[in-house]
């Protein structure tokens, strides 16, 4: 289908983080350079899948290769946000956890001509717990504003998006099922959480020089 308007915005939308990340990369501390970088791959998915689709080229595997790096670069970023050995060890476990997952997802049901709902589903349920898990570690150790603190955008901003879309991302073959307005209903909500989710990341690259 053509992409309509908001789809537009929500794919310009992704620049927004990762421009700034990158202008400000000199001023991040670790986890946010890393989180900086994970905007620029996020980019360039986006606009791959994009460009596949323009140019009628099936890009549901660039969708499931996204998946692949975006779980352990979110492990990666909430390990250098926070010292707890114990939620690190769960950090380390979901991230190893889902690698499996996704390899045996490949090996044993991948389908090159349908989205990977399944997939969708379980990389959405990862990153929620993970980020949950950060969070709560975070607030226990934090004593500063929480609004100034740049992974609280992070957490906030994952959070909201993975859990927000779930539905979408999970029953995307089934929504298109029934009516290609329903899938359109489930993307255009998909595409709001998107842009939500961009203007908290870029306001976690704004806060106060971390270094």
């Amino acid at each position: 289908m053509k992409l309509p308007i908001m789809g537009h915005i929500a794919v310009w939308s992704t620049v927004i983080p990762a421009v700034v990340g990158v202008w400000r990369f000199g001023r991040l501390d670790k986890a946010m350079k890393y989180f900086a970088a994970f905007c620029v791959v996020s980019v360039v998915n986006v606009f791959l899948e994009v460009l596949l689709g323009r140019l009628g080229i099936r890009n549901y595997f660039v969708s499931d290769l996204y998946f692949l790096v975006a779980v352990p670069f979110f492990g990666i970023v909430y390990h250098f946000s926070i010292k707890a050995r114990v939620a690190r060890n769960v950090l380390k476990l979901c991230t190893a956890l889902f690698v499996l997952v996704w390899l045996i997802q490949k090996a044993a049901f991948w389908d090159p001509n349908q989205l990977s709902s399944t997939l969708a589903m379980v990389t959405a349920l990862f990153l929620v717990i993970m980020s949950i898990v950060t969070l709560n570690t975070f607030l226990k150790s934090s004593s500063s504003r929480l609004t100034g603190e740049p992974i609280f955008w992070v957490l906030t901003g994952t959070i909201v998006y993975y859990s927000g879309t779930f539905v979408v991302m999970g029953l995307g073959n089934e929504l298109l099922k029934i009516s290609l307005s329903m899938f359109e209903t489930g993307w255009y909500i998909n595409w709001i959480l998107i842009v939500v989710s961009m203007l908290m990341y870029t306001k976690g690259f704004l806060c106060k020089s971390q270094v």
